[in-house]
């Protein structure tokens, strides 16, 4: 048959493919693993599948009775346990995970137990179970454990388990209750991931999360997502080290954030992601001090003894939490160690708030409070009903000269309302100048005309160029602008009109046979 003839390399490449794939065939009511499969298709491809005991070594438990095989197959090699969705809620799969555990337990380096949304969730006690009855039997060699659940679990308290967990090194838990001392006895934990959903109103004290974290040093990348953290600083006068942290994500939804960030002493290498509710400019009595927090670690990071920025990113959030938030990142492009400064050199912007909200006015508080200069780089992503035209308006801030501005989604219509005209609101609308602008990014935007809005953005956004690239000619100073799409649904006309240069040439031809010589050689750039 023709797949005989593929080369064992090739075959190889697909059945690493097949083998990423979640959960299992399901063909009038017979379920089939395709790993599983695939060997059963030819004698060569049998040979192939079976030489690399590496493509057997994760063991999802959704179907048992493959395990066994996928045990067999990846013969000596470290071993990954998967069950997901409903598999938990059946006793047959988590006796499956005990006593594929219990019998490999010198192999077992991954434990993923995931939950989805069902109306039998899965209780905390099952896993528990499982968890326990590991560790209590034996020490494996587990290194990630991964336990998630779709609900909260909050009629429950404890430790997964009271065994020896040294051997982890990778800790992700989902609405699962922490008990911190029990964190603190992971003395090779570098990775650690505690998340709930948004809104559970999880409360936990600044002291305890303090307290486990000065026993960490050896953290690398500390993410915790939607807890309350309360309380004041009473036991640590001195700073929290985490001398060995590269990444800090944290969102917290009170005002314990900034006292908490506040109490740790980060090294000049990580990059930090703060989610919290941010304060109003001029009103909120905590704006000084979000200020002075930021301010804080941005002069860490400006240490002339080092040649590196601390900071690479700095990234407060608006999602999920409340409307009076917003969020931003800020990134390095090169640094001057030499003169002791650092250049802030991109911006990246995501907006949901309601119109009564000036994202305007907050940023321009941003850019003259914060030690911002020369911000070349400007991506804008956001809803229409959150980030209107007029927001724009921060582009006109004197420490923002934008050379490259990145529209993704929905922004590329705002922005064309910004720079071009746009009916009888233009008599009260300050229109975008942007005499830098040498490059335009549009990122999944719908470009395609006739519009529903109207006239295209297309349309409205050729015609702001068209105004800025006139305003240079007056000045002596003809830019050339050159525009670039990703992901956009984009037709022919409109490509044409744009001059644009399309970098995901497979998605725009789908839906387009016949091209002219031009549009079709400058897709394929």
């Amino acid at each position: 048959m023709p797949g005989v003839l593929l080369p064992p390399e090739l075959l190889n490449h697909i059945f690493w493919y097949v083998s990423g794939q979640k959960g299992v065939l399901r063909v009038r009511g017979r379920y089939f693993d395709p790993l599983l499969n695939i060997t059963h298709v030819c004698h060569a491809w049998r040979e192939v599948a079976l030489a690399s005991a590496a493509l057997w070594t994760t063991i999802d438990l959704v179907r048992p009775h493959s395990a066994k095989k996928y045990l067999e197959r990846s013969k000596q090699l470290p071993i990954s346990i998967i069950a997901r969705d409903k598999a938990l809620l059946r006793s047959d799969v988590r006796e499956a995970v005990l006593e594929l555990a219990l019998r490999e337990a010198s192999r077992i380096r991954e434990i993923i137990l995931q939950e989805t949304p069902s109306n039998r969730p899965v209780h905390y006690q099952h896993v528990k179970w499982c968890i326990s009855n590991i560790q209590a039997s034996t020490t494996p060699d587990l290194r990630h454990l991964h336990i998630s659940f779709d609900r909260l679990q909050w009629v429950v308290s404890g430790p997964l388990f009271q065994g020896n967990p040294a051997s982890l090194q990778i800790l992700w838990l989902k609405n699962c209750p922490i008990d911190w001392p029990w964190l603190t006895r992971m003395i090779n934990l570098t990775q650690v991931t505690l998340e709930f959903n948004p809104g559970s109103s999880v409360n936990y004290g600044i002291n305890d999360i303090l307290d486990a974290l000065s026993r960490m040093p050896q953290l690398r990348e500390l993410n915790i997502y939607f807890i309350n953290v309360i309380g004041i600083v009473s036991i640590f006068p001195t700073e929290v080290a985490l001398p060995n942290l590269e990444q800090l994500n944290l969102t917290i939804a009170s005002k314990g954030c900034l006292p908490f960030i506040d109490s740790l002493l980060l090294p000049p290498r990580t990059t930090v992601n703060l989610c919290f509710p941010t304060p109003r400019p001029r009103e909120d009595e905590d704006i000084s001090r979000l200020k002075s927090t930021l301010l804080r670690h941005y002069s860490r990071q400006n240490d002339h003894t080092r040649s590196t920025p601390p900071f690479r990113g700095l990234y407060i959030s608006n999602r999920a939490l409340d409307s009076n938030l917003v969020e931003f990142s800020a990134f390095h492009h090169g640094s001057d160690a030499s003169r002791g400064s650092t250049k802030l050199s991109a911006f990246r912007l995501t907006f949901a708030l309601p119109g009564s909200t000036s994202i305007r006015g907050w940023l321009e508080w941003m850019l003259s409070e914060l030690p911002f200069q020369d911000v070349d780089t400007v991506a804008v992503e956001g809803k229409p009903d959150s980030f209107g035209e007029d927001d724009f308006g921060f582009l006109h801030h004197p420490n923002v000269r934008p050379c490259n501005v990145v529209l993704i989604g929905s922004a590329v219509r705002l922005f064309s309302d910004a720079i071009g005209a746009h009916g009888s609101s233009q008599d009260n609308f300050l229109l975008i100048h942007l005499p830098a602008l040498t490059r335009l990014d549009i990122v999944r935007a719908d470009l395609k005309s006739p519009s529903q809005y109207g006239p295209a953005a297309a349309d409205r956004l050729v015609c702001g160029l068209n105004r800025i690239k006139q305003e240079r000619l007056a000045a002596g100073r003809p830019l050339p602008i050159s525009i670039h799409a990703t992901e956009c649904k984009i037709d022919r006309a409109t490509a044409l009109k744009l001059d644009v240069e399309i970098h995901d040439r497979d998605s725009m031809m789908m839906n387009q046979q016949r091209q002219s010589p031009r549009l079709r050689q400058r897709a394929g750039g």
